[in-house]
């Protein structure tokens, strides 16, 4: 299983092979996130790159929560990703260790942070390839990874108006992808 730093690399590899592929015809698009166009759906991708940076930087969740509806693309789409993430990496890179508690949507370690950030971007990748009919597949290291954190957060209170408990179960012998879409609200 990949530590969070790699697992965080492999979601971002697979996002940015998605945005690549995105035309501008694609721009428009519905997405299973219905409130969100491909647009609205690749910004609040980009845009957690520049939240989650700055909760990691400050320790504070203010800015996170307030950013949430701004739009983090601009008229670049494409360049505003690789700044994103370069602020990502240097706040990774500036805390004294992943197990610093941060003050995210609960005081969580900066690990569990970043598992959060890591299970987002693998959903919404889903979410951005199924509206532009690109590969619909999740690395399924990302997907063990991720889900027991989620399956403990929907059960918390404050977590709840980000991750909605689903109301439905899945057959036992569902695939690790189809449980963390399904955890997600997601109908594969």
């Amino acid at each position: 299983m990949p530590g969070i730093v790699d697992a965080l690399a492999i979601a971002r590899a697979e996002f940015e092979r998605r945005l690549t592929a995105i035309t501008d015809d694609d721009w428009g698009r519905p997405t299973p996130c219905t409130q969100w166009t491909v647009r609205q759906l690749v910004n609040h991708i980009v845009s957690h790159e520049y939240r989650y940076a700055d909760t990691l930087a400050t320790n504070d969740s203010e800015y996170y929560v307030a950013s949430r509806d701004d739009d983090f693309l601009g008229d670049d789409p494409h360049g505003s990703w690789p700044r994103g993430v370069a602020l990502l990496d240097e706040a990774i890179a500036g805390l004294d260790s992943l197990d610093t508690t941060i003050s995210f949507l609960l005081p969580l370690p900066a690990r569990d942070v970043l598992l959060v950030r890591v299970f987002e971007a693998a959903v919404h990748t889903w979410d951005v390839s199924r509206a532009i009919g690109f590969d619909e597949r999740i690395d399924e290291r990302l997907a063990m990874l991720t889900y027991p954190l989620l399956e403990r957060l929907i059960q918390v209170p404050a977590t709840q108006a980000f991750f909605a408990p689903p109301q439905d179960t899945l057959p036992s012998t569902a695939t690790p992808q189809d449980r963390l879409l399904h955890l997600a609200g997601r109908k594969p």
